[in-house]
């Protein structure tokens, strides 16, 4: 992998930054139009989170560079966090292993909910057709788990049906994922602690403060509610995501400009950008 610049450790890049449906075309060119999916490289290990469409164009990029061994943790299972699954092609080569981490929902497993849309009539073939080694994991919001010198935390969201967010640490470098997260009409003293100093925090910004009036209760947040986190919790860089299918590109542009004369250091979110942190 590329050399880590300015002693930063934590390589981000964004493959999906809309949410609830993909939305390709002329209008969304500038940010992208791909659903949730995020990987971050710390030294040699490879995580990815979410596999929303946009999975697909990361899992060719990484046939670059055979075998491929990542982990893929998820947030929670709706169609747009899961969807590109099926058509992540390294999980289809015998030689490559991915290590698969979820919540359990209504005493399915991980593996079960995942095979569940590769089952007629849905898909044309089932997850046994995936033959790279995968090993699945169920995980607990809370829980903290350690991978040598990378430190993942997991934290409870605020969705329907619930979601889980993320924290990763590596040689004093942090990066928190929080998304499908509606905010509360009070301060979530718990979120606040949990993104607390980090580098960077990518965040549910679907609506705007106008537009969540007509949309409480639909489980996500705004960018406004972003910079009041990202303040609270004394977040360096806020990374503005998860982007409602028709905010197109003018529209994204006008919220990086509001965002940036409120929190210098806010920017939203666009599929293929890479960072480090």
């Amino acid at each position: 992998m590329t050399n880590s610049p300015n002693n930063k450790n934590i390589r981000l890049k964004l493959w999906g930054v809309r949410g609830s449906l993909p939305a390709p075309g002329p209008q969304t060119q500038l940010f992208g139009g791909n659903t949730s999916c995020i990987e971050m490289r710390c030294g040699e290990e490879i995580f990815i989170f979410d596999a929303g469409s946009g999975i697909r164009e990361l899992g060719l990029d990484l046939l670059k560079s055979m075998p491929i061994k990542a982990r893929i943790f998820f947030t929670h299972y709706h169609w747009d966090h899961i969807l590109g699954f099926p058509f992540f092609v390294p999980a289809y080569i015998p030689t490559n292993e991915f290590h698969i981490y979820g919540e359990s929902k209504r005493r399915r497993s991980p593996k079960q909910i995942l095979s569940g849309q590769m089952v007629f009539p849905y898909f044309p073939v089932s997850l046994d057709a995936m033959r790279a080694k995968l090993n699945f994991h169920t995980l607990k919001a809370g829980a903290t788990i350690k991978f040598g010198e990378i430190t993942i935390k997991t934290h409870r969201l605020n969705h329907p049906f619930d979601a889980m967010g993320y924290r990763v640490e590596y040689k004093g470098s942090s990066v928190a994922y929080i998304t499908d997260y509606e905010h509360f009409d009070y301060t979530d003293e718990p979120l606040i602690e949990f993104v607390k100093g980090v580098d960077a925090m990518i965040y549910d910004s679907a609506f705007n403060e106008a537009e969540y009036v007509t949309k409480q209760g639909w489980g996500h947040s705004t960018w406004e509610q972003g910079v009041k986190l990202a303040e609270a919790g004394e977040v360096k860089s806020l990374i503005i995501s998860h982007h409602e299918p028709t905010h197109h590109d003018n529209h994204m542009a006008k919220v990086e400009t509001e965002a940036q004369e409120v929190f210098p250091n806010a920017t939203v979110a666009r599929e293929k950008h890479e960072f480090w942190f």
